[in-house]
């Protein structure tokens, strides 16, 4: 899935969660941070919703969420 999630301070990052095999784990690939479904913050967005807040080391809104399957 690919996630975009909104700071406080506006600044936005996408997400884009991806199983453990996956060999980009970190790199940033069509604007969006790969991160493994494992990682604290993938785990912290799974099952959210735009609108909901994914709390991880600071409050994030949800802007989108786009299932890639």
């Amino acid at each position: 899935s690919r996630v975009t999630l909104c700071a406080a301070n506006g600044k936005e990052t996408t997400y884009f969660i991806a199983g453990d095999w996956a060999s980009r784990t970190g790199e940033v690939v069509d604007d969006a941070l790969v991160v493994s479904a494992k990682a604290p913050i993938a785990r912290a967005m799974i099952g959210k919703r735009v609108g909901e807040t994914v709390y991880f080391r600071a409050d994030l809104k949800v802007l989108s969420v786009e299932s890639r399957l």
